[in-house]
């Protein structure tokens, strides 16, 4: 691997004199000098140790990405730390305090400049606790304090489901996914509940579905098999709610697939709605009604944010708060009951 003293011996200068000009700091030397270095540097094929040079300045140029579970949306979050001249470290998390402590503490033997956080499912003094100062930029269900925040509201969202079943004639709602379950979803459970009351509907406990545990299925399997598994248990019809909220599209998905091979109509035996609209709703045996959280754009603006931070080397006194406004995209898989 080729050095400075390598490049310095082909173009005939000094060592300080390659440094300061690949590193950035040429203005001092004459334009034919910095093309003799970068041309000696081209044919001795040198490559700079660029983590080197950014720990000498006090920085990595690296972000660690906290999830708990692959979004498509990561691969975007890459490229956009590529373009901004940071890499990205990706970590992910069971929800418990164990796995994200043990992840937080190999991004910090990395040395990563910041971080940004999906779905801690921590209070707000273990999240100052764990990140330790770093510039953080937290993505959830609730808003945090003590830390940047984006706020994906699911509350608003599960609200407006409600709302689109009752003025369909819906009056036996359920729940399928992430209920009662280990994954950072446990308090949607709760705003389900709350919103049925304020409606004046009942809910059963068997309409509350938790997503079958096994992780090492997609979303949409889990979602199926979760399906398969009640109707094996409750074999008829008759147990099941008019109309399902699936705590995201790929779920919804399986769960449309499950109801179909099990000769249940959808949407005129059972409604579905898909919190966290993804394209693959599109493209389910029954077009998939769902509700837009924005999570793809709250994704794009928390890196945008963490990265100004980190380019401005800003420690901010006024952490940014921001909530997104859910939207209800319909498509097919809603319909007024027939039972």
């Amino acid at each position: 691997m080729a050095s400075l003293k390598d490049v310095s011996n082909i173009a005939g200068v000094s060592i300080s004199t390659v440094s300061h000009i690949l590193s950035g700091r040429e203005s001092r030397y004459s334009n034919e000098t910095q093309r003799l270095v970068r041309l000696a540097a081209e044919e001795a094929n040198y490559r700079p140790n660029l983590l080197a040079r950014n720990l000498r300045r006090g920085q990595t140029k690296t972000i660690g990405l906290l999830v708990s579970q692959f979004y498509n949306e990561v691969v975007g979050l890459e490229m956009l730390c590529a373009e901004k001249g940071y890499s990205l470290q990706i970590g992910a998390h069971h929800s418990n305090f164990h796995d994200i402590r043990k992840v937080i503490d190999g991004f910090f033997r990395m040395q990563v400049d910041g971080l940004l956080v999906f779905n801690p499912d921590m209070s707000d003094s273990i999240i100052a606790q764990v990140f330790g100062g770093k510039p953080t930029v937290v993505i959830d269900d609730l808003q945090h304090r003590g830390v940047d925040s984006f706020v994906e509201d699911i509350e608003g969202a599960i609200r407006l489901a409600i709302s689109t079943f009752l003025k369909l004639g819906h009056k036996s709602i359920g729940m399928v996914g992430s209920i009662s379950g280990k994954i950072p979803c446990h308090h949607r459970e709760k705003w389900f509940r709350e919103v049925m009351k304020t409606n004046g509907l009942t809910v059963k406990n068997n309409w509350l579905l938790p997503l079958n545990n096994d992780t090492e299925k997609n979303p949409w399997e889990r979602g199926y098999v979760t399906i398969k598994e009640y109707l094996k248990k409750w074999k008829s019809l008759d147990f099941l709610p008019t109309a399902l909220i699936a705590n995201n599209s790929e779920i919804a998905v399986g769960v449309v697939r499950a109801l179909i091979d099990c000769g249940i109509r959808v949407p005129q035996d059972v409604s579905i709605i898909g919190l966290m609209d993804q394209s693959i709703g599109q493209y389910a045996p029954v077009k998939i009604t769902g509700i837009d959280t924005k999570y793809r754009q709250i994704a794009i603006e928390a890196m945008d944010l963490l990265i100004e931070r980190l380019d401005k080397k800003e420690v901010s006194k006024e952490y940014y708060t921001k909530i997104y406004k859910p939207e209800l995209f319909e498509r097919e898989s809603c319909s007024p009951p027939v039972r």
